[in-house]
């Protein structure tokens, strides 16, 4: 499998390369992918893994980012003011962008996906607790409610329930040891 022709990269490969990898990366802030799309349309073209290390973030980031067909299709500017109509408030609609710009709602749709990745997170186990304790209460929030109040996905909030004994056990464990 060959890593790239020119600038062109195999989707493959880069998949490949985000799964192998053993560096940190952060989530790149609205500015910063901003900049990266600027940057990826100078000249000479920067390679994708020269674009990664440069803003520390994760190959496929930066592959879907620079790219994508359906990414640049839009100029330059239209991506930079799109992004940012994506984060004013009240956030308009993907077809409401898709119609504003004159561009494909899969366009849309990717770049604000991009937009709206999250970072792994840990919850500690004294947040555990509380959710599993709300989660008990009546009227029983849902677990998309669950979700939001402690910024969780829903399918993780369902995991900490199944779980609950398991995460009781172990703070029962930690309060028998601080008396």
């Amino acid at each position: 499998m060959t890593a790239h022709v020119g600038h062109e990269i195999s989707h493959n490969w880069v998949v490949g390369r985000v799964l192998g990898s053993t560096r940190e990366y952060k989530e790149l802030p609205l500015e910063d992918k901003v900049r990266l799309i600027q940057d990826s349309e100078r000249s000479p073209k920067p390679t994708v893994k020269e674009l990664s290390e440069k803003y520390q973030t994760k190959l496929h980031t930066v592959y879907m980012l620079t790219y994508t067909r359906e990414y640049k299709e839009l100029p330059l500017e239209d991506k930079v003011r799109l992004i940012q109509d994506s984060e004013s408030a009240p956030r308009p609609s993907t077809k409401e962008l898709s119609i504003k710009y004159n561009t494909k709602l899969k366009t849309v749709y990717s770049i604000l996906t991009l937009l709206t990745t999250r970072n792994y997170k840990e919850l500690p186990l004294d947040q555990k607790v509380k959710l599993i304790e709300m989660s008990e209460q009546y009227p029983r929030p849902s677990n998309k409610e669950l979700a939001v109040i402690f910024d969780l996905k829903p399918n993780t909030v369902y995991k900490l329930l199944k779980n609950k004994a398991h995460f009781l056990a172990q703070w029962a464990h930690r309060q028998k040891q601080k008396d």
